[in-house]
């Protein structure tokens, strides 16, 4: 039997939320306790929030706390009402957080949460990732935990269609407000014109005609339209940006227009983001299309724009026991410029630009190759890498020679790296930082590419992510080849083992490779929790017995026909489950 939690599966369900601890609270003037206490600022975070309250403690002296549901979100449903079993569950690991907390029962180290917090709830949720402990009055708790929810555990009857949006819930609660001031990454915006919406069709107009509408807009008018927009709810900011208005007929004639950006949550706070909002909220106001705003608003409209697909594919190295393998800094030409015409989408992107534009370069990072094909609407025509970066080194930045680079150059690096990590790893509901944010597009086949995006210097740098590059271009050599467990959970998680049951079985499978493939079990950390481990060779059945409750470490390699090997190490839980 196959857990319903599978690294190649895409997580259908998002909810992020803040605990509050009532008697955690600093009521001290302009202060925030370190735990259980939710800012002002960050407060202002969603334009509307689902508050669970409950209470822990004795009856005597009961301590309020309650769950604030930032974001509840399905692939296709960006607010999702939040499931009374999902949000009674979610208070009861709230109660329990806090009881054990207050019995001293964590200290510094992330372990002495997880692993109570998976015995407590072993059934219910699967890989538990625990950030960084943070104490407050001597009690300790992370400043959040993430963690899968299991829907069929929690005995209620799902119809198909909840089952379908439920079926890999990812839930990350925070108790640290510092944490979740930086760290959440979903925002909603909304948008003041420099006209009012009902007139934005006509910037179509003749240019003198248009001269006048902008000049109508009073500084006080601008002001009451924002405070409508805002209907009430406290915003995290709001800023403004200066757009050219370009006349259609006159090329050379251009108008400054101030647009009016409302953000709820810090990340909305980015160029790019706020761009994209604007123009598809005038394309919903507007009965004109986009190529035709992109004549008169170029810089809302079109994109200064670089994607960049790294060679995800491409190995060097085969994985080692104790190395991970290495990409490929070599790209065949045919090969790199078929692979560049799929992942590169956007408007104008056709096969000719990208055969003409494409640069094939490699950069430090993990010896990764990348394929840069630059926008066809990129400002002034530069839409060559090399154009973009004359001086780019393919060096490390520990280097001597990194310092020889340009500032702006050195500081595309950093942030590339830094987008290479995200991207690594990039889901729908994986967190980002800040300044960056996710897309998806695509092409003309109907593939599907998922993109991290940040910008540098005004140019937006698209990079694709390595699940969708190897969805849909495998790897051809060692990385083809990976192994599961029945159930595995992401990299990391086998199936519990149950003292009570005695013998423990499980199987391993390979993935990709090719057939036959040989197994072997590599090490198991602590053989006095668990005994008498085996793995049969050919079939990949593992079997042995669970002494003592834990973690342990199971290593596990296959090796393919080719003598490619590829190994994992699993954690195995073992409990001791109640009687029937």
């Amino acid at each position: 039997m196959s857990d319903p939690i599978n690294d190649s599966q895409t997580d259908t369900y998002s909810l992020k939320g803040f605990v509050i601890i009532g008697s955690f609270a600093d009521n001290g003037r302009h202060q925030t306790a370190p735990l259980g206490e939710l800012s002002l600022l960050s407060a202002t975070y969603a334009t509307d929030r689902a508050v669970y309250a409950t209470t822990a403690g004795s009856s005597g002296s009961p301590v309020p706390m309650a769950l604030s549901v930032f974001s509840s979100k399905t692939v296709s449903e960006r607010y999702y009402d939040v499931p009374t079993e999902y949000s009674d569950f979610l208070l009861r690991v709230i109660r329990w957080s806090q009881e054990q907390a207050s019995a001293g029962a964590f200290g510094p180290t992330t372990e002495s949460f997880r692993q109570r917090f998976m015995a407590e709830f072993d059934g219910y949720v699967l890989d538990a990732q625990v950030a960084e402990m943070i104490t407050h009055n001597g009690l300790w708790l992370p400043s959040n935990v993430s963690f899968y929810l299991l829907p069929a555990a929690l005995g209620s009857a799902w119809t198909p269609e909840e089952l379908a949006d439920l079926e890999r819930s990812r839930i990350k609660l925070w108790f640290a407000d510092s944490a979740f001031r930086t760290q959440y990454d979903e925002f909603e915006l909304e948008f003041v014109a420099p006209v009012a919406t009902s007139r934005l069709d006509d910037f179509f107009q003749r240019a003198e005609l248009v001269v006048d509408m902008v000049a109508e807009r009073t500084i006080p008018q601008m002001q009451t339209e924002i405070h409508l927009a805002k209907e009430g709810n406290p915003e995290t900011k709001i800023t403004a940006m200066t757009f050219q208005y370009h006349d259609p007929n006159d090329r050379t004639y251009r108008l400054d227009t101030n647009w009016n950006f409302i953000i709820w949550g810090a990340a909305g706070d980015n160029v790019d983001s706020l761009k994209a909002g604007l123009a598809e909220w005038i394309l919903a106001n507007s009965t004109h299309t986009r190529q035709e705003w992109a004549v008169i608003f170029p810089d809302i409209f079109t994109s200064t724009e670089f994607v960049i697909t790294p060679g995800w594919s491409f190995f060097a190295i085969p994985n080692k026991t104790q190395l991970a393998g290495m990409h490929s800094p070599v790209v065949n030409a045919v090969a790199g410029m078929q692979m560049a015409r799929r992942t590169s989408i956007g408007t104008a992107y056709t096969q000719a630009h990208i055969d003409k534009v494409l640069a094939i370069t490699g950069i430090p990072y993990k010896s990764m190759s990348l394929l840069i094909v630059g926008g066809p609407e990129n400002r002034e025509g530069v839409n060559r890498f090399e154009e973009q970066f004359p001086d780019y080194l393919n060096v490390p930045t520990s280097s001597t020679d990194f310092s020889r680079m340009s500032k702006p150059t050195r500081d595309w690096i950093v942030l590339i790296n830094r987008m290479l990590v995200v991207a690594e790893e990039l889901t729908d509901f994986s967190d980002l930082p800040q300044d960056m944010t996710r897309v998806k597009r695509t092409n003309d086949a109907g593939e599907v590419f998922q993109y991290v995006v940040a910008n540098h210097l005004n140019v937006q740098y698209l990079v694709a992510s390595r699940r969708t590059v190897q969805q849909y271009f495998p790897p051809t050599n060692v990385d083809a080849l990976q192994i599961t467990s029945e159930g595995a959970v992401g990299v990391v998680a086998m199936p519990h083992a149950d003292i009570r049951l005695g013998n423990y079985r499980t199987t391993f499978e390979a993935v990709g490779g090719k057939a036959p493939f040989e197994y072997e079990l590599v090490s198991v950390s602590d053989t006095s929790k668990f005994a008498n481990a085996m793995i049969d060779p050919n079939s990949g059945e593992f079997t042995g017995t669970p002494l003592i409750a834990g973690d342990i470490q199971v290593e596990v390699a296959v090796t393919d026909d080719s003598t490619t090997r590829a190994s994992k190490v699993f954690t195995m839980h073992i409990f001791t489950s109640q009687a029937p």
